[in-house]
């Protein structure tokens, strides 16, 4: 499955690139506090010991939970309410966007690192590709 982005424009706060519901193993909301959750889309996987920082990534996301609930970092990614609800948005401003490679598919994951230091990665099923749109007057 493959969601195509157009180049130039914002996934935020009417449409998020993805709404994610972090969920326990009884299907209760996961409380993020204490947690650290990543995202990374990139053309293929490369091997962890080599490529330590996601350096061939084109949309990398993080955000940082403290001991308190309150988010610390967020950059790409979002608490949309509290840090009990599970629930994080994944946002990205048209010049990200804009930076994508066109009609490439890219592949990604969502990593949580939970208090204790364990992770778990989740691959993600539907991968992005971008593309320009027919539109591109601005508001000048």
């Amino acid at each position: 499955m493959a969601r195509t982005l157009i180049r130039g424009d914002s996934y935020s706060i009417r449409r998020p690139l993805y709404e994610i519901t972090f969920v326990d193993d009884e299907a209760a909301p996961l409380d993020l506090t204490g947690c650290t959750i990543r995202s990374t889309y990139k053309i293929t996987t490369t091997d962890p010991n080599e490529d330590t920082t996601d350096e061939g990534a084109y949309i990398k996301a993080t955000l940082v939970v403290d001991t308190d609930g309150e988010a610390m970092t967020e950059d790409g990614l979002y608490l949309k309410s509290t840090a009990d609800a599970g629930v994080v948005l994944h946002k990205m401003e048209a010049s990200d966007t804009l930076a994508l490679p066109l009609n490439t598919e890219l592949y990604g994951d969502i990593e949580l690192t939970d208090p204790n230091g364990e992770v778990f990665t989740w691959i993600l099923e539907e991968t992005i590709t971008a593309t320009d749109g027919y539109t591109n007057r601005g508001d000048s």
